[in-house]
């Protein structure tokens, strides 16, 4: 496997994340409040070895899921609760009124 510093690439499947203060999120959370928690869209982007871009996109779309698996373990190492269906049901934008 390749390193990458503070990054994870999901083409490599590398893992090298900085802890960060433990937080808890209920399992009500949108894949905008994912991002939001994991540190904004630059942060994601850079430890996921994307564009900023890409992760901003999902703000509106959803967290791809190729991706999820490398989100869910950037939020483990830094101590981030994801909701417990995170893996096994897309977490939706709630509607706009």
């Amino acid at each position: 496997m390749a390193r990458l510093g503070n990054r994870v690439n999901p083409k490599m499947g590398t893992f090298a994340i900085a802890h960060v203060p433990a937080a808890c999120i209920c399992n009500c959370m949108t894949d905008e409040e994912v991002i939001v928690a994991l540190g904004d869209v630059t942060r994601l982007a850079v430890s996921l070895d994307t564009t900023k871009s890409t992760v901003a996109n999902w703000k509106e779309r959803g967290i791809p899921w190729r991706f999820r698996p490398y989100v869910k373990e950037i939020a483990r190492r830094r101590r981030i609760k994801l909701p417990s269906d995170f893996l096994t049901n897309q977490v939706k934008k709630e509607p706009q009124a």
